[in-house]
């Protein structure tokens, strides 16, 4: 299932991102731009875990390194 997927993804990230052996391998702008995507990921993956609302509408907007999930 892509929420398996998306699980593994999320945990090689933060494996990459915390480690301590490549925690500064990716810094800056672009450490905070995968951070961003890490929590999109997730949040995609937690809802593809529920089952459908009828009108569940999900608005993700990523501004200066923020992303702000409205559900």
């Amino acid at each position: 299932m892509i929420s398996d997927v998306l699980h593994e993804a999320v945990a090689e990230m933060d494996r990459y991102l915390d480690s301590p052996e490549w925690r500064d391998t990716y810094t800056g702008q672009t450490r905070k731009e995968l951070k961003a995507l890490r929590t999109m990921i997730d949040a995609t993956r937690q809802r593809l875990d529920l089952p459908p609302a009828p009108d569940h509408n999900i608005s993700i907007t990523v501004r200066n390194g923020v992303v702000v999930v409205r559900a």
